[in-house]
């Protein structure tokens, strides 16, 4: 229990450090929990325009002879239409980790989480997600001071 007086009775001590980290934990999961709500705004946003797609293109092949394989036809819907794989990109998962050769600056997490905002701001355009948007990061403004400032306090 770093900066929390021991009290040399491991009866109390032990239970008030399996707290402290449970409470540690818990934060760090609402704080996960924020970035995925905000993940999720963009996410629906995305989907919804694939769907959209779909349909659109559907009826429009229905109307047509198919000249080569569907596949293909439906595959050339995303040539020039960056907002389609813009949305596609919103599922994607980064599978690497480059690794820097140099030891990073640490960034605040509220930093990271407003690069991203910005980063798909373009995902978020309807009143309902901007408000959904401020009110997460107002969140995790008092989510990540209240943990800064205990860990502080340690």
């Amino acid at each position: 229990l770093q900066g929390v007086g021991l009290t040399g009775d491991l009866v109390i001590d032990v239970p008030a450090w399996l707290l402290l980290n449970s409470m540690r934990m818990e934060s760090l999961q609402y704080v996960k929990l924020c970035s995925q709500e905000l993940t999720n705004v963009w996410k629906k946003v995305a989907l919804q325009e694939l769907v959209d797609d779909v349909h659109k293109n559907t009826k429009k092949q229905e109307g047509q002879q198919a000249a080569g394989p569907r596949t293909t036809l439906r595959l050339q819907r995303f040539n020039g239409h960056q907002r389609l794989r813009d949305s596609i990109e919103q599922f994607r998962e980064v599978i690497g980790f480059p690794v820097a050769d140099h030891v990073p600056v640490p960034k605040n997490y509220h930093d990271k989480v407003s690069q991203l905002v910005q980063q798909n701001t373009n995902f978020a355009a309807q009143p309902q997600d901007k408000d959904r948007i401020q009110s997460v990061m107002a969140r995790l403004v008092t989510a990540t001071k209240l943990e800064a400032d205990a860990e502080n306090k340690n």
